[in-house]
């Protein structure tokens, strides 16, 4: 019993320390998130950006290739549900957007096209991986699926 205790203090005395070490962790996690959080909202394109137009037909066939470029290429920092909280959401620094927000709503379609060939953070530019009707695809996709169903 005597070789008990000390064991035991000593387990105790770890623990407790593992949870201060995991609380200051988290306390400058949140910190981070919040500046990169505010930084991602300020995120505006050019006004430039809104004279873009889509030059491809909205219909069911194209909304069908933006799913599925949208799946191969969105969904894991945007999620199913475009919420911005997909499986890798949560390794990046920079919160993903929303696609269900009134600010990125309110956006023209040259706006996000533009943000999509720019990139920003860890969102790189997709100008060299997908062709710009895939680009224009997802765009009809996100609006039709998570815009136009949110109303």
């Amino acid at each position: 019993m005597k070789t008990l205790k000390p064991v035991l203090f000593i387990s105790l005395a770890f623990v407790v320390s593992l949870s201060f070490m995991s609380m200051k962790t988290t306390t400058y996690k949140v910190s981070n998130i919040t500046s990169i959080c505010q930084d991602t909202l300020k995120w505006v394109a050019p006004v430039s950006a809104d004279a873009i137009t889509n030059p491809y037909e909205v219909n069911d066939e194209n909304i069908s290739y933006g799913a599925l470029t949208y799946k191969k290429n969105c969904r894991s920092c945007h999620g199913r549900h475009g919420d911005g909280k997909g499986m890798e959401a949560e390794t990046l620094e920079t919160i993903p957007t929303s696609f269900l927000s009134e600010t990125f709503a309110k956006q023209s379609d040259g706006a996000i096209f533009w943000k999509i060939n720019k990139g920003k953070n860890e969102m790189k530019s997709y100008t060299k991986k997908l062709e710009e009707e895939d680009i224009w695809n997802v765009i009809m996709y996100i609006k039709k699926t998570f815009i136009e169903s949110s109303k």
